[in-house]
């Protein structure tokens, strides 16, 4: 499986190499990132400046880059730096804190899968509670392989996976 990882917290953040981690069994990884954090920018795209490309590296990653644009600008550009490529699934995350409620509209987490959805790629997002990951550390591995061996994702529509508190235990998809 060839899977596209995005996220909005930018390149170095802890919930992007904790996704890379777990998703390397799955397949090829490919990975996205904006230079630096860009929570809140729902779909926003780059229209007025040149985006800046560098090439980066994660252990167990085909390809990475870094770009100097939006969650939204990242899923776009890899028709560009991925051209070619079929992606099976877009992985956006772990974010670093809930997309839930109106926050949704408001997520450069969520946007980014939602312009997977335009490429025709089956888009999930995930986020955690602030800087807690043991829950998503814990789950997002047997999730995605659930969600996909039942062929849930689809490029129809997008998976919005949030994790509880870390003192609090998931009770079911």
């Amino acid at each position: 499986m060839k899977i596209l990882i995005v996220n909005d917290d930018g390149y170095q953040a802890e919930g992007l190499k904790i996704l890379i981690e777990l998703l390397k069994p799955l397949g090829q990884l490919y990975v996205l990132a904006p230079k630096k954090h860009h929570s809140g920018m729902s779909n926003a795209i780059t229209i007025r400046k040149k985006i800046k490309i560098k090439e980066i590296f994660y252990p167990g990653v085909i390809k990475a880059y870094r770009i100097n644009g939006y969650p939204a600008d990242c899923t776009r550009m890899s028709e560009v730096l991925f051209k070619g490529i079929k992606f099976d699934l877009f992985v956006s995350g772990i974010n670093e804190g809930a997309n839930i409620g109106s926050n949704i509209i408001h997520s450069g987490t969520v946007g980014a899968a939602v312009e997977a959805l335009y490429l025709k790629i089956p888009a999930i997002a995930v986020s955690s509670p602030f800087l807690k990951y043991s829950n998503a550390k814990k789950y997002t591995l047997s999730i995605i392989k659930t969600l996909v061996a039942n062929e849930l994702v689809s490029s129809d529509y997008l998976l919005n996976i949030n994790y509880p508190l870390e003192d609090s235990t998931p009770k079911g998809i």
